[in-house]
């Protein structure tokens, strides 16, 4: 029983159209991704970057800051910039 007394129910499950579905790039490693988004993405990868305090995008590969690379990488395809 919950606090109103009544009987405490299951989480549901979501509906398919609740799931989130991967986005394409999720499937992609970030050399796949710097590849497709930048025409020179192998030598992009070992330059260093303003945006990564100009650590090298490949320096970050592997590490919990790997997700700072993917996301410029996402910014620039979709020309999100801030």
């Amino acid at each position: 029983m919950n606090k109103n007394g009544r009987k405490a129910s299951r989480p549901r499950k979501p509906r398919t159209s609740e799931k989130v579905l991967p986005m394409p790039e999720d499937l992609q490693t970030t050399e796949e991704l710097a590849r497709e988004i930048v025409p020179w993405g192998e030598s992009w990868l070992d330059q260093p970057n303003l945006n990564l305090d100009l650590r090298k995008p490949r320096d970050l590969i592997g590490t919990p800051e790997e997700v700072d690379v993917r996301n410029l990488l996402l910014a620039v395809k979709y020309g999100v910039f801030g």
